[in-house]
């Protein structure tokens, strides 16, 4: 599950778009050029041309997440619902 959970913020040389995000994009956040999600089927290739749908990006990083961390993205997904991992 570690593998696939990554916390993901994209840089783009403009504003950001978080209209036409994908589904397993999770807590998406839009300021300015950065775009803050959570992945949760993580592969660096596909979120690289999802992104370039979005506009030009500048640079993209990526971090595992603790169990923790994705519960918690999980559990507010859900709306807070509870979370079957």
């Amino acid at each position: 599950m570690q593998r696939r959970y990554r916390r993901v913020a994209a840089h783009f040389e403009g504003p950001c778009a978080s209209e036409a995000v994908p589904k397993t994009w999770l807590e998406v956040e839009c300021a300015g050029a950065e775009l803050r999600f959570v992945d949760d089927t993580f592969d660096a290739e596909y979120c690289r041309g999802e992104l370039a749908k979005l506009g030009r990006l500048v640079a993209l990083e990526e971090r595992a997440m603790s169990l923790k961390e994705i519960f918690i993205a999980v559990t507010r997904q859900r709306g807070g619902k509870g979370a079957s991992l």
